[in-house]
C-alpha cells in the first residue's frame, strides 16, 4: 500500500505536469483548469489496495525464485475460475463473452462491435485474471505469447490525442493559407 500510495502521488504529479504542458502547447485547450483540478483530486482520493500478483504454481512447485516473504495481516486471495473474456473501454458494446480458445483478441473485439471512433487502437492491452497486464504485439511470431486466457479483460483505451476530421482539416487549411501568404510576401520583393 505504501508503494502504491507513492505511485499514485507520482501519477498525480505527472498528470499536473502533463496538463500544464498541454495547456501551454495547444491553442485551444480542451481541458479547463477546473476540470484538471477535479481529475487530479479524484486520482488523489483513490485508496491503494496493496495487491501483489504472485505466480502461485511456481511457489507451489518450490521454485526459490518465486518465494515471497509475508507480513502479519497479508492475505492470499485466489479468485474463482472465470470462463469469460470481458471487453471494456472504447468499443461499441462493452460486454463479456464465453472464453473460446480458438478466438483471438481481434475476434473478441469484433464480438463487442469493434472500436468506437475515439478508441486508441494501437494501445489495446489485456488485464490477466491474475492482475498482470499483457500488451499484445503485432507480429506473426508472437501468437503463442499473446494468446488470451479465461478470465482476461481486454481494454480498449480512449485516444486522448484524437482529432476529428473537421479540426484536422481546419489545421491543414490554416497551414496552407499561411504558406501561401508567406510565398506571396516573398514574391512581392
Amino acid at each position: 500500500r505504501e508503494r502504491e500510495t507513492q505511485q499514485l502521488k507520482k501519477l498525480s504529479e505527472q498528470l499536473r505536469a502533463d496538463i500544464a504542458a498541454k495547456s501551454l502547447s495547444s491553442e485551444t485547450a480542451r481541458i479547463t483548469p477546473e476540470d484538471a483540478i477535479t481529475m487530479i483530486s479524484e486520482i488523489e482520493k483513490v485508496k491503494p489496495v496493496g495487491r501483489l500478483v504472485v505466480n502461485l504454481p511456481m511457489i507451489m512447485a518450490g521454485d526459490p525464485s518465486a518465494d515471497l516473504p509475508v507480513e502479519d495481516g497479508d492475505k492470499l486471495h485466489i479468485p474463482r475460475v472465470n470462463n469469460t473474456i470481458a471487453i471494456v473501454g472504447e468499443v461499441q458494446h462493452p460486454s463479456s463473452h464465453r472464453f473460446a480458445a480458438n478466438l483471438a483478441l481481434d475476434d473478441y473485439l469484433k464480438l463487442a462491435g469493434g472500436f468506437r471512433k475515439r478508441a486508441d487502437q494501437d494501445r489495446v492491452y489485456v488485464i490477466r485474471a491474475d492482475g498482470s497486464v499483457m500488451v499484445p504485439e503485432n507480429s506473426w511470431f508472437s501468437v503463442s505469447k499473446n494468446s488470451l486466457k479465461a478470465g482476461d479483460t481486454i481494454v480498449a483505451p480512449l485516444d486522448t490525442e484524437y482529432k476529428d476530421n473537421l479540426s484536422l482539416w481546419a489545421q491543414v487549411t490554416q497551414i496552407f493559407y499561411q504558406s501561401a501568404v508567406a510565398i506571396a510576401a516573398l514574391n512581392s520583393f
